[in-house]
C-alpha cells in the first residue's frame, strides 16, 4: 500500500508502502532491500524456520534496532537516581504502527520523571522561586538504604492532582507522580489509550511498592490512577478529566500539569497552549474548582529551532500565562539514561542545552508579560 515518502522514478514523487509484515512505513525504492534484510519481523527466519514470530518482532521492536535504540525495544525498564526504589516496565509500540510516536518512552520524559522524583512537584507547586527540596545528590548514590533510597521523609510531600497531556502509551511521568501518592490522570488520543492501560496494569505492583517504602497508604492505588482521552483544545473533554477529582467543598490540593515531548507538531502549539491555560485557571486558587493552586510542567528535547522558537512565541503571546525554566542541571546528572545512551555520547553532548523544562502559572491580574526567565533548580 503506497503512501506519501520516497522518490518516484518516473515523477518525482514522494512515495512509499506499508510493509504487511511489520507494519513499518519503508521508502519504495528500499522496498527489496527491506523485505529481503532488514524487515524486522523476518530477523532470524528463513523459508524453513516454522518458529511463529513474535508479538514484538511483528510491531517492528527489538532486533538489532534495540541495540542502537531504547525507543525500538519491546520492553523498557526506568530506574532513578533521586528514588532508587523506584522501577518501572513497560511494554512499547512501534513509531511506524498505529499509536505513532505515542508507542515509545521519550528521552524528555525520563527527565521530566527523574525530575519528579527529586521532589520536582513539591518544588513547582511552592510559590515564588522554585523551593529546595529533599533528594539525593548524585555524590550519594553508593549509599545502601533499606528502603532502596525512599525513606518515610521523602514521601511527606506535597500531594494533589498530576493530570498528564499527551502522555502517550508509555507514561513514566505519571507513574512516578502516582508513586509519590498523588492522583494522576493519564490522557492522550483513544488510539494510544489501550497501550496506557495496559502499562498502567503492568505498573501498579510497583506504585504500591513504592508508596508502600515511602510511607504512603498504597490500599487505593487503582483508584488514584485514571485513563481518559483528552485531545487537546477539547473543553468538555477537560472537565471530564478533572470533575472526579475537584468539588467546591473539598480542598483538592494542588492541580499540576505534565507534558513532555508534546510540540514537535506546529500545527498543534496553539490549542496545547489552550488547554494549559484552561487547566490552570480550573485549578486556581478559588477558581472554584477546589483545588489549592495550579501550575503545568512542560519538557522537551531540541530538536528544531525553529519549531521550538514558534512553540515559546505562542507561550508569549498568551498573556495570561508566566513561563519559566527550571534548571535541571544536576537533575540531570541523575537521570538513569538507558544501555544505548553510553558515556562517550554523554560526555559530548550538552545535556543542559539539549533538554528543557519550563514551568507555567496564571500570571497575577495586571502583572507584566512573562519573559521567561530562569528559575532555580531543585537541590537534591
Amino acid at each position: 500500500r503506497l503512501v506519501g515518502g520516497g522518490a518516484c522514478p518516473c515523477c518525482g514523487t514522494m512515495q512509499s508502502y506499508v510493509c504487511p509484515a511489520c507494519g513499518g512505513v519503508v521508502s519504495s525504492s528500499r522496498r527489496e532491500a527491506h523485505e529481503s534484510a532488514w524487515c524486522p519481523a523476518r530477523v532470524g527466519q528463513d523459508e524453513d524456520d516454522e518458529e511463529e514470530v513474535k508479538p514484538s518482532s511483528k510491531a517492528g521492536l527489538g532486533g538489532p534496532r534495540a541495540l542502537f535504540s531504547s525507543l525500538c525495544e519491546a520492553e523498557v525498564v526506568a530506574t532513578f537516581g533521586s528514588l532508587r526504589c523506584l522501577r518501572f516496565s513497560m511494554v512499547q509500540q512501534d513509531m511506524f504502527g498505529a499509536a505513532d510516536t505515542g508507542g515509545a518512552l521519550w528521552y524528555a520524559d525520563r527527565v521530566m520523571a527523574e525530575y519528579l522524583a527529586g521532589g520536582g512537584l513539591d518544588a513547582a507547586t511552592s510559590s515564588g522561586v522554585l523551593a529546595e527540596v529533599p533528594g539525593a545528590r548524585p555524590d550519594e548514590l553508593d549509599r545502601d538504604d533499606a528502603a532502596g533510597g525512599c525513606t518515610a521523609e521523602q514521601g511527606r510531600r506535597t500531594r494533589g492532582l498530576a493530570l498528564a497531556l499527551g502522555c502517550g502509551g508509555v507514561p513514566l511521568s505519571g507513574f512516578v507522580a502516582a508513586a509519590l501518592g498523588w492522583k494522576v490522570v493519564l490522557t492522550d488520543l483513544g488510539i494510544v489509550l489501550d497501550q496506557t492501560r495496559q502499562n498502567v496494569r503492568r505498573n501498579l505492583d510497583a506504585v504500591r511498592s513504592a508508596r508502600a517504602a515511602l510511607g504512603i497508604d498504597s490500599d487505593e492505588v487503582e483508584d488514584d490512577i485514571e485513563v481518559r482521552e483528552l485531545p487537546f483544545g477539547d473543553e468538555r473533554a477537560l472537565d471530564a478529566a478533572l470533575s472526579r477529582w475537584h468539588a467546591p467543598s473539598e480542598e483538592a490540593g494542588p492541580l499540576v500539569l505534565l507534558c513532555s515531548d508534546c510540540i514537535w507538531k506546529p500545527e498543534l502549539h496553539t490549542i496545547l497552549v489552550k488547554t494549559f491555560v484552561s487547566a490552570l485557571q480550573r485549578g486556581a486558587s478559588g477558581g472554584g474548582g477546589g483545588f489549592t493552586g495550579a501550575c503545568a510542567l512542560v519538557s522537551f528535547q531540541k530538536r528544531s529551532p525553529t519549531n521550538e522558537a514558534l512553540f515559546m512565541k505562542c507561550l508569549k503571546e498568551a498573556e495570561v500565562l508566566r513561563f519559566e525554566r527550571v534548571d535541571i542541571a544536576e537533575v540531570l546528572q541523575l537521570v538513569q539514561w538507558p544501555s544505548q545512551v553510553g558515556a562517550d555520547t554523554l560526555r559530548g553532548c550538552d545535556l543542559v542545552n539539549e533538554f528543557q523544562l519550563f514551568r507555567l502559572t496564571l500570571a497575577p491580574a495586571g502583572a507584566p508579560a512573562p519573559v521567561g526567565a530562569a528559575a532555580g533548580a531543585v537541590a537534591h
